[in-house]
């Protein structure tokens, strides 16, 4: 799903869930955390330009390619804050440190992964991003054997995006 679509399902889920809070900013609170949890999408561009281009424009544009692709069978996807590792973390500071506050993020990072694996689904693609981090090692390294470099297919997906913005 694009940027402009988690925004909008964020501001219905937040609105629909407003009198459900104990305290009315923890609608605002759900409604960034719904499209924030993108950020590592951002983070991991960062990382494929080795911090070299901050540019928000080629970093969408690289999504773009990396989407249009998404049935290469080198394709497997890894989003930090969309992991199970990062959701019990969360889980485990809304139960012991501040649920006021991390009750609703993690109320509207799962409302955003509903979003995602329905698009996920929908393309016929549900298992296109690893959910752990382990999982990703996991089958990384097994599409590796099988012949598959990820690697190279997400460095190809960035020099497609690099020429894009060089002409």
């Amino acid at each position: 799903m694009r940027l402009q679509s988690h925004i909008i399902a964020g501001a219905v889920g937040a609105a629909a869930t407003f009198t459900l809070w104990e305290y009315p900013y923890q609608a605002l609170i759900f409604f960034v955390a719904s499209f924030m949890i993108d950020a590592d999408h951002y983070l991991d561009y960062l990382w494929k330009s080795k911090g070299k281009d901050w540019s928000p424009q080629r970093m969408f544009r690289y999504y773009d390619y990396v989407t249009e692709n998404r049935y290469d069978t080198r394709a497997l996807g890894f989003s930090l804050l969309h992991t199970v590792e990062l959701f019990v973390l969360v889980y485990l500071l809304a139960a012991y440190v501040e649920p006021a506050f991390f009750l609703p993020v993690l109320a509207g990072m799962a409302y955003h992964m509903i979003f995602d694996m329905i698009w996920l689904t929908y393309h016929k693609i549900p298992f296109a991003r690893a959910f752990s981090i382990i999982e990703y090692h996991v089958r990384k390294k097994q599409k590796h054997i099988d012949g598959h470099n990820v690697d190279h297919f997400y460095k190809e997906m960035f020099e497609k995006s690099e020429k894009k913005f060089r002409v």
